[in-house]
């Protein structure tokens, strides 16, 4: 990855379509850099992501932000604005720019420019897209009833059935993944190595590496490299992992940093299903029963489709107090 300094991204950023403010850098994600930023304009916040340009990278990165922009949801964050950069623009920008204009801006940042015009460079993409004002994943486990969880899956299975219409696979629901905004709403985020369905289309993940997840929420189709038979009910088990956990704070098969990934599996496969009753923390059947189907060890076990989800889950919500 290019590391390229805050102050210089800032400067770049300043003249390009809308200024933007780098105001924090986020943990890196799916091989790109992450920035929080704020138009300085309308003061608003945004997220910007840079990944190197290579055909590996690059190729998620453009699946992602075309998938965002024909989805045009609530569901998921929109997309602003992408462009490529190249060595040439970037060492064009500050040589027309930089020491035209803003030789009066300090030694230091002088310093870095000429730092990083020494660096080896390749291109990367620029990625900018609406920033989601979120409540923290454990302020929402403390205020969550059943009642929430039932909206939560309702709401993750609307977005995700966008995306299984499209016939694509997330394949990395997890918290970290899932916005809360302050109304209680969620916004499925990273689709870096989402997965197509589609005739004629290729996966994106490199045959010397295997089929990537996020062991903790993942399948038992996935943590055995099964590429085929991973689907939508795919999402569908990583959905049903995120509800138990949010509910319990534990995990329905055993915690794989407790009891290490091959006896996770063998739990996975043979159903041995920890009851939320057995967790102290209280759940209807109804509901329970809706996260368990999701939790089938077989992906013909779990639901049809998106529709029965939201049928079942419109039931329970109908029966709550």
């Amino acid at each position: 990855m290019n590391t390229i300094s805050m102050p210089c991204l800032d400067l770049f950023f300043a003249d390009i379509c809308i200024p933007y403010l780098l105001s924090e850098k986020y943990p890196a994600s799916g091989q790109r850099e992450v920035y929080k930023a704020i138009n300085t304009v309308s003061n608003k916040g945004y997220v910007i992501k840079i990944a190197n340009y290579t055909p590996f990278t690059i190729g998620r990165l453009q699946r992602e932000l075309s998938v965002l922009q024909e989805i045009e949801s609530k569901y998921f964050p929109k997309i602003v604005w992408q462009t490529p950069v190249t060595r040439d623009m970037l060492h064009d920008y500050f040589d027309q720019n930089y020491y035209q204009a803003r030789l009066d801006d300090g030694q230091s940042i002088r310093d870095e420019v000429e730092e990083f015009r020494k660096r080896p460079f390749s291109p990367f993409l620029i990625s900018i897209e609406e920033y989601i004002k979120n409540i923290p994943w454990e302020e929402f486990q403390l205020r969550v009833t059943g009642r929430h969880i039932c909206a939560l899956l309702a709401h993750c299975v609307s977005a995700l059935k966008l995306l299984w219409d499209k016939k694509i696979v997330h394949r990395d629901l997890k918290p970290a993944n899932i916005l809360i905004r302050p109304d209680m709403t969620p916004v499925i985020i990273d689709l870096g190595i989402a997965k197509s369905l589609n005739d004629g289309t290729s996966d994106l993940t490199l045959s010397f590496h295997k089929n990537p997840h996020t062991v903790l929420f993942a399948s038992p189709e996935q943590l055995m490299d099964d590429k085929k038979a991973i689907n939508y009910k795919t999402d569908q088990y990583s959905l049903g992992i995120v509800a138990y956990n949010l509910l319990t704070c534990r995990f329905p098969f055993g915690n794989v940093h407790e009891i290490g990934p091959d006896e996770l599996l063998q739990n996975m496969i043979n159903n041995r299903y920890i009851p939320i009753s057995s967790t102290g923390v209280e759940c209807s059947d109804a509901l329970e029963s809706v996260i368990r189907k999701l939790l089938m060890p077989n992906p013909y076990q779990r639901y049809r489709d998106a529709d029965t989800i939201l049928d079942r889950i419109g039931e329970i919500e109908r029966s709550l107090p």
